[in-house]
């Protein structure tokens, strides 16, 4: 039975409690972990109550990105109207890679690879054709949605 298997438990298995005193993060640790620490402060990056800032994290020579890149050229003619993007290469840039990490944490997110599309208040791990009407739908709605990851978290905490 559970309870049975809880008094056995119980009785051989012995936990050490831990206090507050016990740990220490130092403040370098803290940094470490923390991108949201690294100052972020992107000039060219606007905020517009009527369009949705999209920012698209890609590498170069990586076909998803290239595959997303088309998406955007293709639509900014019809779609244009509901969004800024601004794309920042992470292969061969450490800066925008950082900047790629500190994004995500913002989001609540961790990545691991491109491309990484922020669309207001929604993201995309990977690309792929199917994605199409999603990221057509997504600008759509989140250029009402008035919220920016730059400017809502990651500037305020700069």
């Amino acid at each position: 039975s559970s309870s049975g298997f809880e008094n056995w438990f119980n009785k051989y298995v012995k936990f050490k409690e831990i206090n507050d005193n016990d740990l220490e993060v130092t403040e370098e640790a803290k940094n470490e972990n923390n991108h949201l620490d690294y100052e972020v402060n992107l000039d060219n990056v606007t905020r517009d109550k009527n369009k949705v800032n999209i920012y698209f994290f890609w590498g170069d020579g990586c076909p998803h990105c290239e595959e997303e890149k088309e998406l955007f050229e293709s639509i900014e003619k019809e779609y244009g109207k509901y969004y800024n993007l601004y794309t920042f290469e992470t292969w061969h840039d450490e800066d925008n890679n950082k900047l790629a990490q500190v994004f995500a944490e913002a989001m609540g997110e961790e990545i691991t690879g491109v491309p990484y599309t922020i669309i207001g208040n929604k993201s995309f791990k990977g690309y792929g054709s199917s994605l199409e009407s999603e990221f057509i739908k997504t600008i759509k709605e989140q250029s009402k949605n008035n919220y920016d990851v730059y400017f809502d978290v990651i500037k305020k905490t700069s």
